[in-house]
């Protein structure tokens, strides 16, 4: 009875404005009041955090971050649902409403307009469609940024490429990423009927808190990042192949000698595909690249 007044409730809202969900762009807005509450929780919001919603939606999530802190970017890609996200953020002022696509959002300028006091806490969050959500992670992994924790609603096909282990199908770049940068969390699931429109497969809300002192430190984090990228780019290759053939290595001058020396010299097998490697492979393996281009 609860969930039916909520649903008619956001069903005379979306009437209200003349908004239709849109499948392409997954739009499944949240109805489930206590799930809404634990991700906000989760969240753990101090008054001088800096948080970044992705996907903003109606703004049923945004008001009660507003009410936590002033400093708060809601980010929305659907123009038609600007009117009302605006209308329900009406009364807090400091909060800025980005109509944009995230992936096309400057994230550092946006977080450099905070004052430097409360850009050492960044937090993000968002329900994150299937399609996007290894790109809107990775950009936020690349960005030059002080994300303190990140809190995602994300299907479950996404969560076991988060956590995935080397040799399984599913382990790629975001595993690695997520898992030097981040400490992992499985919070909940959240199931269909607590969406509308209801979506044909669970959600699962996923908590990132930064690791402090990692266990292994990488010297260059942007080359990092190129050398995870670039060892999965095409799976079937042998980590030799796939470094010397990467589009997104072009930056280095490094032949595929030169390659070969460097994988000897990391202890790395070179006819070992990128899907084999550890988490301490990949940070040594980066390491050793950037001493060479360093010399």
């Amino acid at each position: 009875m609860i969930k039916e007044s909520k649903e008619a409730a956001l069903k005379e809202l979306l009437d209200k404005y003349n908004i239709k969900p849109t499948k392409s762009l997954g739009q499944n807005f949240l109805i489930d009041y206590f799930a809404l509450n634990c991700i906000i929780e989760a969240l753990e919001i101090q008054y001088n955090d800096v948080i970044i919603e992705i996907g903003a939606g109606l703004g049923t999530m945004s008001k009660e971050i507003a009410r936590r802190t002033e400093n708060f970017i809601a980010v929305e890609i659907d123009k038609h649902l600007m009117p009302c996200l605006k209308d329900t953020l009406k009364e807090y002022e400091k909060v800025k409403i980005i109509n944009t696509d995230f992936l096309q959002l400057d994230i550092e300028v946006e977080i450099n307009n905070f004052p430097a006091s409360c850009r050492q806490a960044v937090k993000i969050v968002g329900n994150l469609p299937y399609y996007i959500t290894t790109p809107i992670i990775m950009k936020l992994l690349e960005a030059e940024i002080n994300i303190d924790l990140m809190v995602f609603m994300v299907q479950k096909e996404a969560v076991d490429r988060m956590i995935a282990k080397p040799g399984t199908s599913r382990y790629g770049p975001l595993a690695v990423a997520l898992q030097y940068f981040f400490q992992q969390e499985i919070l909940f699931n959240v199931p269909p009927h607590c969406f509308y429109p209801k979506p044909k497969v669970s959600s699962t809300v996923v908590r990132f808190k930064r690791i402090k002192n990692p266990s292994y430190k990488v010297n260059n984090k942007k080359l990092f990042l190129e050398v995870v990228k670039a060892s999965f780019e095409q799976r079937r290759k042998t980590i030799i192949n796939s470094l010397s053939n990467s589009t997104g290595l072009k930056f280095l001058s490094l032949d595929r000698e030169t390659i070969k020396n460097i994988l000897d010299e990391a202890h790395i097998d070179s006819d070992l595909r990128g899907e084999a490697l550890s988490l301490e492979q990949f940070v040594n393996l980066a390491n050793t690249i950037d001493k060479y281009e360093r010399h």
